[in-house]
């Protein structure tokens, strides 16, 4: 959230009144507070799906877990 607020402030800060870089910076921070939500709850959704097969939070008791669950290690990658 600091990284979307230092970047409104500076469109604001560096472009004085120009309207639409303003609208630039809001959308900026709308889109990556969107996105900060949705890659957020994807992964809590991997973690849960991993406890619930592999019934432990170790990560070393998580290995391998490409072997048996292929299409969910492609989701969790690129989540």
């Amino acid at each position: 959230m600091g990284f979307v607020t230092m970047g409104i402030f500076l469109v604001f800060n560096l472009m004085g009144n120009n309207p639409t870089a303003a609208a630039i910076g809001l959308e900026g921070a709308m889109v990556q507070m969107i996105s900060h939500g949705l890659i957020s709850a994807a992964l809590f959704f991997c973690i849960g799906i991993m406890y619930k097969h592999s019934h432990s939070r170790l990560i070393k008791d998580n290995f391998g877990v490409a072997q048996f669950m292929p299409i969910f290690s492609f989701m969790m990658v690129f989540s």
